[in-house]
């Protein structure tokens, strides 16, 4: 599954609540070694696969390492930009799925997701904190406090979502923070559980739908 993540992977991680096990982020530049180590991970991690399948959430801007032109760099899914003049990603995880299905002879496919993980519910935190950004956003207004952008200074707990826990930084300076250590292990290629732990901060506890109809299993006649 290929995720929205140029630059660093917070989204890609969120993959950890959705059943994904191993996971590539642009911090970890997958040069020869580690694209070798990955085949291995795959193929262990498929075989113990208890549904016999595996999620595996890819960041975009993964720099992935290229056997013809011995260079590991981003794909690109066309030459022209977009408004902030960056060429348009796009195409790693088919990349990366046929190399599984060439190299482990598993049956890989890939599937860009593009906007569609902005669709999911909005979560009563989603609207809390939009609230206090937009509370400080008509404090920045009413000072006349302008060329800034309301940022929340610390991932608190629901009841604290209020303008006071948040802050302003100048648009200049607004940049992609990347993953700290200790959110990813490289050697497993997997979120570790304090990531899990930010997360459920903003999203709450891991949640799975249940299909609950039974349909009936039709068998066709000759």
């Amino acid at each position: 599954m290929e995720v929205m993540g140029r630059d660093a992977g917070w989204l890609t991680g969120a993959g950890t609540f959705g059943g994904s096990t191993i996971s590539l982020i642009p911090e970890l530049e997958m040069n020869k070694e580690r694209k070798e180590h990955f085949f291995d991970l795959v193929n262990e991690a498929y075989k113990n696969a208890e549904d016999g399948a595996l999620i595996i959430p890819v960041s975009e801007g993964v720099r992935w390492y290229n056997e013809q032109t011995g260079t590991t760099d981003v794909v690109y899914a066309s030459t022209e930009q977009d408004e902030y003049g960056h060429a348009r990603l796009g195409g790693v995880s088919g990349t990366i799925a046929s190399e599984i299905t060439a190299k482990l002879k598993i049956d890989a496919r890939a599937q860009i997701t593009g906007y569609y993980p902005r669709s999911g519910m909005c979560s009563a935190y989603d609207r809390r904190m939009t609230q206090a950004l937009a509370d400080k956003a008509v404090d920045l207004l009413l000072r006349e406090d302008y060329g800034k952008m309301p940022v929340l200074n610390k991932v608190c707990s629901y009841d604290e979502l209020e303008e006071y826990n948040c802050s302003a930084i100048d648009m200049g300076k607004i940049g992609n923070r990347p993953l700290p250590e200790e959110y990813f292990d490289e050697k497993t290629m997997q979120f570790t559980p304090m990531y899990e732990d930010f997360l459920t901060h903003i999203i709450g506890e891991k949640s799975f739908p249940v299909f609950h109809t039974n349909f009936p299993k039709v068998t066709p006649k000759d």
